[in-house]
């Protein structure tokens, strides 16, 4: 078959990588795009690949192995296609040795070719201007024999993927890379995946930004949102303003989803009065008993969950206070302390929970704690004055494996208390973090920032902690003093005894100077330079390594800015600390 010739019933053959002439106007206002083509509609697509294109796909990792490459030259019948540097490759040898020169492609194994084509189609079809890749489309294209056995097999067809993720439209310099805007015939190469498909199980991405035709948005959302019973993977980014409006799309009838992942619009920060948004969607969790992953971002609201979630184990919710439209209005789900418990109460297999906290109401205890027994990592975003909403939440916790802990300190106009009053941090039932080993706390500069005093607090309640993070705006000497471990007569009153990573560093705006002092204290006290010397901790206990890892960014009073090459703590980095240390 020559490459300018196609199989019976297949469209015109295009490169994928050429740009469309027409890439950077605007569609036709009265274009369509929901009633383009019908199943298995090849004659009005444009999008198909020949024989030329599996090269090309090879070069873009789509076909990842020897035997494939020479399967694909076997069946076209191109023994001289293949280069110099091929027949003298070492791996091509071997695939070609076990292929008798005298077989015919038909004679192979149908077990054993559906075996290649669903290693090679293992990675989804990719549909981006100048860069799309789809190996079920080259496969099928190569002879009658594959193309009955490819289409026979709609799970090979059921993966796909529009458009780039957002870190890859940055060049190396951090900019933008030029948008290519996709016209009508990337469009039927997705109607083509698609109806080929079948009733098989979907694996799909979506990336729209504002250079996509908003026909074509609201045509792929609608395609999806669709069948949606159909999804098992789905992956929904939408950059500020770009999903379809007015749809009111629900998604709430898809019980084999396991993986979801939505982001609409950015995550605000900021308080803000529950709004209705045309622009936004409505996820129903209800029916998705078969859910493992959740990650929920931006303009989508989540209806509080009343069935379980027993096979959840990762959820991200960081829902804006919206309602999606043509939604009914009751609570949303995972933006107050009492909604989150509840979540937490129906996903009581979760290994990792990170969520943010707006309203920050108290949970009422309970008779007997909530016990999450595989939950090892917990992150929440709350503001600085809501650390008794977040005291109410464990103390109706049990969470025997929590590993690690992040909390994020943002805006503090969540609290309302009165400008200028500083409230203490109270953990009375700062005890469930005692297995905690990984402390991250973030805040930024606000009315009611993080002292060390609540740092303290803190710091009490996680007596096996190995790795602490502090990234604030009021990291002070006293804060250092607090982690300096103190001579044996005062051991009790030591904090983080198996600390053996550290990382502190200053908001730039901060106007605290640290003592170079107070640093040196500080690794002095917890270096342990010999096995013999680490069994002989301060604390008494004879199973920590001492400091191994510090890194600082602070302001060092004195015009220090670099203490690596200052007694004792050159020596210490002769004896193997990691040490780094950046002034501002």
């Amino acid at each position: 078959m020559s490459q300018s010739q196609s199989l019976p019933g297949d469209p015109p053959i295009l490169k994928l990588n050429d740009h469309p002439p027409f890439c950077k106007t605007k569609c036709d206002q009265s274009k369509d795009f929901s009633n383009r083509g019908g199943p298995f509609d090849e004659a009005q697509s444009n999008c198909v690949f020949g024989f030329e294109q599996m090269h090309t796909l090879r070069d873009h990792g789509s076909l990842k192995t020897s035997l494939s490459h020479s399967l694909l030259h076997m069946a076209a019948g191109h023994p001289d296609n293949v280069s110099k540097s091929d027949t003298t490759s070492p791996d091509l040898e071997r695939a070609n040795s076990a292929i008798p020169k005298t077989s015919s492609i038909t004679s192979l194994n149908p077990d054993v070719l559906l075996e290649i084509f669903e290693h090679e189609c293992s990675t989804p079809a990719s549909i981006v201007p100048g860069e799309s890749t789809a190996p079920a489309l080259v496969f099928s294209q190569v002879c009658k024999s594959w193309r009955s056995l490819i289409l026979a097999q709609s799970i090979l067809w059921s993966s796909l993927s529009w458009g780039k993720k957002i870190e890859e439209n940055i060049d190396d310099e951090g900019e933008p890379k030029e948008a290519i805007t996709a016209d009508e015939r990337f469009v039927d190469l997705w109607n083509l995946y698609l109806s080929r498909s079948g009733q098989a199980l979907l694996d799909v991405s979506l990336q729209l930004y504002d250079h996509d035709i908003p026909e074509v948005r609201e045509h792929l959302v609608d395609s999806i949102f669709n069948q949606q019973n159909r999804l098992k993977r789905f992956r929904l980014f939408c950059a500020q303003g770009t999903l379809p409006e007015g749809n009111g799309y629900i998604l709430n009838s898809a019980p084999r989803l396991e993986v979801l992942d939505i982001k609409v619009s950015e995550f605000d920060y900021i308080f803000q009065p529950v709004s209705q948004k045309k622009k936004a969607i409505t996820v129903d969790m209800s029916g998705f008993s078969m859910l493992q992953e959740v990650y929920l971002s931006g303009d989508v609201f989540v209806k509080e969950q009343l069935n379980g979630l027993n096979l959840l184990q990762t959820a991200c919710m960081w829902p804006n206070n919206v309602i999606g439209a043509g939604s009914p209005a009751p609570r949303s789900l995972a933006t107050s302390t009492s909604s989150l418990f509840q979540f937490l109460n129906t996903a009581r297999h979760l290994h990792s929970m990170n969520s943010v906290i707006k309203l920050a109401d108290i949970v009422p205890p309970s008779s007997q704690r909530l016990l999450l027994s595989h939950l090892c990592a917990l992150n929440l975003v709350m503001y600085t004055g809501n650390i008794e909403a977040l005291d109410s939440l464990l103390g109706n916790l049990e969470v025997p494996w929590l590993d690690s802990l992040r909390l994020m300190f943002t805006n503090s106009r969540g609290w309302r208390g009165p400008p200028g009053i500083h409230r203490r941090w109270r953990l009375t039932n700062g005890s469930v973090l005692k297995t905690v080993k990984s402390l991250t706390l973030t805040s930024g500069w606000f009315r009611n920032p993080v002292d060390d005093e609540d740092i303290r607090t803190l710091l009490q309640c996680t007596p096996a902690l190995e790795d602490l993070q502090i990234h604030t705006e009021d990291i002070t000497s006293q804060v250092l003093l607090l982690l300096t471990l103190q001579p044996l007569e005062n051991a009790s009153r030591n904090l983080c005894t198996r600390l053996e990573d550290l990382l502190l560093i200053h908001d730039e705006s901060t106007v605290h100077r640290i003592s170079p002092e107070s640093i040196i204290d500080l690794i002095s006290s917890r270096w342990r330079p010999t096995q013999e010397n680490r069994a002989e901790m301060v604390s008494g206990s004879t199973n920590s390594p001492g400091m191994i890892y510090v890194f600082l960014k602070l302001k060092v009073a004195d015009g220090q800015t670099d203490l690596s090459s200052i007694e004792p703590i050159r020596s210490f980095i002769r004896q193997g600390l990691n040490f780094r240390m950046l002034s501002m």
